[in-house]
């Protein structure tokens, strides 16, 4: 019975008033709630970032370099891409009724871009029932790794 409850615990999402499955039949659903449910990061919607997939534990963003997104030296500013990596994290710890919040994170810049496309993709690297951690890779549109982002979030309505 434990095993059961498991699997139909796994296979359905609560966002809101609304229960879907998150199997590949009902994946365009899902995705079109979640980005409901982000579009409310009004920071992240400055910037230009656009979810291409969310999935429980998973999300991966992009983000189309404008000269909004330089800085002096004319390459992208670190808070744009900072800011891609932190929402990516945030979409993916995010995709039910939970409220996770970012408590540490890390992240190293490793190549200098000027234009084109970034993406973001999460990888989750562990998680319990208060804290889960992430490794998020940002790279180009050449799949060159740009920047590497370390995050773990507390979350905060999983705490009885």
């Amino acid at each position: 019975m434990l095993n059961q409850y498991l699997i139909i615990k796994i296979n359905k999402v609560q966002i809101g008033e609304k229960e879907v499955v998150t199997d590949k039949t009902n994946n365009d659903e899902f995705l079109a709630m979640m980005k409901e449910k982000m579009s409310k990061d009004y920071f992240a919607a400055l910037t230009g970032i656009e979810i291409i997939s969310i999935k429980p534990g998973y999300a991966k963003m992009k983000l189309e370099i404008q000269k909004k997104h330089l800085n002096a030296t004319g390459v992208v500013q670190g808070g744009a891409i900072f800011t891609l990596a932190d929402f990516a994290l945030a979409a993916a710890t995010n995709y039910d009724t939970n409220v996770a919040l970012v408590i540490d994170c890390q992240i190293a810049f490793l190549h200098p871009t000027k234009k084109g496309t970034l993406w973001a993709e999460t990888e989750q690297i562990s998680d319990s029932k208060s804290l889960t951690s992430y490794m998020i890779k940002i790279s180009n549109e050449e799949n060159k790794l740009v920047a590497q982002y370390y995050g773990r979030a507390f979350k905060k309505n999983n705490q009885k």
